[in-house]
């Protein structure tokens, strides 16, 4: 009869428990997965620019009257 009382104690205070947790580790994945994508892209965004740098970078430092040789 004690074994039958401790096991559904158990099960009363561990089944929410693991249910939290189940959900912490979801958001946490989603978190994760979302963050990625998004510096992903925006990663692919910038390199895809980075060849359209060197004329304007050019065009400044000719603004400047910078010289080099």
């Amino acid at each position: 009869m004690q074994f039958l009382f401790l096991v559904q104690m158990l099960v009363i205070v561990l089944g929410p428990l693991v249910k939290m947790v189940l959900r912490i580790l979801g958001f946490g994945f989603v978190t994760y997965v979302g963050f990625n994508m998004i510096i992903g892209q925006a990663q692919d965004y910038l390199f895809g620019l980075m060849g359209d740098v060197g004329p304007v970078i050019q065009g400044m430092l000719g603004l400047a009257k910078f010289m080099w040789w």
